[in-house]
């Protein structure tokens, strides 16, 4: 029923969108400051491939659920009631 509706919706958009959102966030700055360890003759491991991986793959996850979000808002606009 509706509730279902809104329940999905508050979870794609508060949770999903926002907890994604700031991973995303955290992992762009934590590869920006390992940005100096790709040059060449580092001798050191260099997680700068890993925190942006991470950062790509949590903006995807995000768009992902807005759009799953906003896909529930619509249809909670257009007073269905159902989600299958």
């Amino acid at each position: 029923g509706s509730r279902w509706l809104l329940a999905n919706l508050v979870h794609d958009l508060a949770l999903g969108v926002g907890l994604y959102a700031a991973a995303t966030g955290i992992m762009g700055y934590k590869a920006r400051q390992k940005s100096y360890c790709n040059l060449p003759g580092y001798s050191q491991h260099c997680p700068y491939s890993a925190y942006l991986s991470a950062s790509v793959c949590g903006g995807i996850t995000a768009c992902l659920y807005l759009f799953s979000g906003l896909y529930c808002l619509s249809r909670r606009c257009r007073d269905q009631r159902d989600i299958i």
